[in-house]
């Protein structure tokens, strides 16, 4: 049925930033959102562990009856999105790379492209570019620490500052013109990275076009649906719902959202 809610997931609330974009072009939709915060940061994880994490979650959403399911997640998005197509009947759409729209940004063709470990390691960033023009030069850099700060909910003080500064340093000094941010959790830390990159620095944040790619598959499926009424359910893996709340609230309406503590692990 085309009111079936739409699913959301990601390792923490970075994946909020996709929700955002999605309830902008499907504001009728109900919506089911869950961040792992418990089992956060996904990204220095063995891949195993990863895969069975999001095995279970994609269970638990089809326990709920999602109609697709967006995996805000560049970590779980870089592990292979097709193998899991196969393995689940239902629509699931990965975070965008954005290459086309990485390479009409860059003028001096040099790109840097920060995400978690697991993420630079796929080097699918710079292979999607370099596809459409292998003449673009990409730097990466990891950043570990910045889910974390994310999770902590101090996402301007100076260990923002201070990791901002270590990670994105040799990107600057490599000149770069445009920045794709690898992680769903990076649009948190946006202030702080384009005060420290200058405005010289185009940022890219790929949530538009993930969502706009949901936007596409529900159209072609026939699933859209207007909903006077629609239920944005946030469910989180650590019990301290306030403060998630609170930290929900820096990008986010939280007004028209239900917020509850949910142990994964008893409910599939």
């Amino acid at each position: 049925m085309n009111n079936q809610p739409i699913g959301l997931f990601d390792s923490s609330l970075g994946g909020l930033t996709v929700y955002k974009e999605v309830k902008k072009i499907l504001p009728n939709e109900s919506y089911i959102y869950f961040g792992d915060t418990g089992r956060s940061p996904y990204g220095s994880r063995p891949e195993a562990e990863l895969k069975s994490f999001v095995k279970q979650i994609i269970q638990f959403m089809q326990k709920h009856e999602v109609k697709a399911i967006v995996i805000a997640c560049n970590t779980v998005t870089a592990l292979g999105l097709e193998q899991l197509s196969q393995e689940f009947n239902i629509p699931l759409i990965g975070v965008s790379r954005v290459p086309e729209l990485t390479v009409s940004t860059t003028r001096n063709k040099r790109v840097g492209v920060i995400g978690t470990e697991i993420t630079v390691r796929s080097g699918l960033h710079k292979k999607d570019i370099l596809h459409i023009d292998p003449s673009i030069q990409v730097f990466y850099a990891a950043c570990p620490k910045f889910t974390p700060i994310l999770n902590s909910g101090d996402l301007a003080g100076t260990e923002a500052g201070a990791a901002v500064e270590e990670y994105l340093t040799p990107l600057k000094a490599a000149h770069i013109d445009t920045l794709v941010l690898g992680c769903t959790a990076f649009p948190f830390l946006l202030p702080v990275i384009r005060s420290f990159m200058g405005e010289g620095v185009a940022i890219i944040d790929p949530a538009e076009e993930t969502a706009r790619q949901l936007l596409r598959s529900l159209q072609q499926a026939g699933r859209l649906h207007k909903s006077e009424n629609p239920a944005n359910t946030l469910l989180f893996s650590e019990p301290d719902i306030e403060k998630i709340r609170l930290i929900a609230s820096k990008i986010i309406n939280v007004d028209d959202c239900s917020f509850q503590y949910l142990d994964m692990n008893q409910a599939v």
